[in-house]
């Protein structure tokens, strides 16, 4: 089955002349860590290291996938179009990949950087003081639009704009406003995540509810699931999936190529990623679900068994940091708070995710 979306995407931007989308997240994006479903008896359970080696597949273009650099103390990733980034665990920085407008060779350079985040040709950064730093491609204002203060904490990139976190939850937004993503951002603090892909943008409260706008083209703001209690969200062209209370995924929007009818089932997932048509969830046990469009291996191609961290969407590909070993089964990533729900039976404890106040 072919879905061609081109007449559906905002007129001001030209797109290469493919079949399906051709916009790429960071996905994530960032580095999602999160306590799962567990056993009481289970909760000593020796955690998961939040540093790894950063693994890809798909299809390979632009160096995003050939030229990963090595090493095993990445602890964040972000992709979009075909530029990576990579956080390591003493907070410097390591780009690679596409580079027409210097997402890649201007890169700073230094440590303590806290989150990492792409849109098409800007890469953005949140430095130790909790300021955001652009760098790249400012056609839509991605740089010249970045809001000041030192009070950021999380970072993602959209269609041509980017979207951050301040440490009282509210959200915010800079570029390109074609579908009111820009706009349409929710007032009021509490927020604590955000996921974008085209320009369709997700926040996940503190009630775990969650609130979506922008692009509308097939149900993705407007068919959202409501109520409270979701741990994780993410977000592609066309779609938006979630993480239900009990560890099960739910999506929502348009199902071509099956993003809303194969979602895998199982109430154990951990962490959902997704690129236009592809998605990806992380199981408790380490290993990577993935579902969608496979032309390039976007699925076929996933890495089999566990020893996984964190999973990420990228320009028809995906991305995952290795765990510092194999994770035994119903492991617990680290850093997270427990509090036991009941002596043996099976509870949802909590959500945690890095983050550097």
């Amino acid at each position: 089955m072919t879905i061609n979306r081109q007449a559906d995407r905002p007129p001001s931007h030209d797109f290469l002349n493919r079949c399906i989308p051709t916009w790429r997240q960071r996905m994530p994006r960032r580095f999602f860590l999160t306590l799962t479903l567990m056993l009481p008896a289970l909760a000593a359970t020796p955690a998961l290291a939040i540093a790894g080696a950063i693994v890809g597949w798909g299809q390979e273009d632009s160096g995003q996938l050939g030229d990963i650099p090595p090493g095993n103390d990445f602890v964040d990733f972000a992709n979009f179009y075909a530029t990576g980034l990579g956080l390591r665990s003493d907070g410097s920085i390591a780009a690679w990949g596409y580079d027409s407008d210097g997402q890649v060779s201007q890169a700073p350079t230094g440590t303590g950087f806290k989150d990492v985040a792409t849109t098409y040709y800007t890469g953005f950064a949140i430095d130790s003081t909790g300021a955001i730093f652009g760098w790249g491609d400012d056609g839509e204002g991605e740089i010249s639009g970045i809001p000041t203060g030192n009070n950021f904490n999380q970072i993602v990139g959209g269609y041509y704009a980017g979207f951050a976190l301040d440490d009282q939850g509210y959200i915010h937004g800079w570029g390109d406003d074609d579908s009111n993503q820009i706009t349409d951002i929710p007032t009021g603090g509490g927020y604590t995540d955000i996921a974008s892909w085209y320009a369709n943008v997700y926040a996940l409260a503190a009630d775990g509810s969650i609130a979506a706008w922008g692009y509308d083209s097939d149900g993705q703001v407007s068919n959202m699931p409501t109520g409270t209690g979701f741990l994780d969200i993410a977000a592609s062209t066309y779609n938006g999936i979630a993480i239900a209370a009990d560890g099960s995924l739910v999506a929502w929007g348009d199902d071509g190529y099956g993003l809303v009818s194969d979602v895998p089932a199982g109430n154990d997932f951990i962490q959902v990623a997704a690129t236009d048509l592809t998605a990806y969830a992380l199981r408790a046990d380490g290993s990577i679900a993935a579902w969608g469009y496979d032309f390039d291996g976007e699925v076929s191609d996933a890495p089999t068994g566990g020893g996984y961290a964190a999973v990420y969407g990228g320009y028809y590909s995906g991305f995952a940091i290795t765990a510092a070993e194999a994770p035994p089964t119903n492991a617990v990533p680290e850093p997270a708070t427990a509090a036991l729900v009941g002596l043996g039976a099976l509870g949802l404890l909590a959500r945690s995710r890095r983050r550097t106040a």
